[in-house]
């Protein structure tokens, strides 16, 4: 059976905003109940990431009890990568997306223990969170159109000290930003290592993307 394909206009359009948040809360509001649908089939980054994710832990912490750590799911949306996580065995995930209507649809999975709408990313004023998490996901946020590279600074913060933040940037974003200066000055400054850095990796069916793996300092 092939992989369903999204209408490309809605793809497109998504990736032309112009990174405002007014226009971000506006196309995801219309797009919302129809998300999974447009793009289920075709997004296999939450699976893969999820996968990486569990993969490295496994391999070096192999006494860590995924159903205790606590995770942040950045810009959780409708809830893909939560649904992937609790396959893995994780229990304790909270979730924030700027979309008070993605997040709608994420409430009713019933997965998530809390869930905050309109929550800027690119802003560094969440300090509720901070030194909070054991995991920090971030999945199909770092795209064309909706976030600064320097958002990885912020998330960053949203974990604890030892704790793992994952992010991945779509090819295209990670060609025209400089998330790479970004994450090297993370590492340079001594506010994370980088623990794996996968390039070319599966996203869409049309793109591929990096898959990054820091743990916090």
């Amino acid at each position: 059976m092939s992989k369903k394909t999204p209408p490309p206009d809605v793809i497109s359009k998504a990736l032309d905003l112009d990174g405002s948040p007014e226009a971000i809360r506006d196309y995801y509001a219309n797009w919302a109940k129809s998300y999974d649908s447009d793009v289920g089939g075709d997004h296999v980054a939450p699976l893969h990431m999820t996968n990486v994710l569990v993969d490295w832990i496994a391999k070096n912490r192999p006494d860590a009890r995924v159903a205790e750590y606590q995770v942040m799911d950045v810009g959780c949306g409708t809830g893909m990568v939560g649904t992937e996580l609790v396959r893995q065995g994780f229990k304790i995930i909270d979730g924030v997306d700027l979309s008070a209507e993605m997040i709608e649809q994420c409430a009713d999975l019933k997965i998530y223990r809390q869930l905050t709408a309109d929550i800027d990313i690119n802003l560094d004023s969440h300090s509720q969170w901070a030194g909070k998490y054991d995991v920090v996901t971030c999945c199909g946020v770092f795209t064309l159109g909706h976030v600064h590279p320097e958002s990885l600074l912020n998330m960053l913060r949203f974990a604890q000290p030892g704790g793992l933040v994952i992010t991945t940037t779509r090819d295209a974003y990670y060609e025209s930003t400089d998330y790479q200066r970004v994450s090297d000055r993370a590492v340079s400054e001594g506010r994370a290592q980088l623990l794996l850095h996968l390039e070319n990796a599966p996203y869409t069916n049309d793109s591929d993307a990096h898959y990054w793996l820091y743990q916090v300092t």
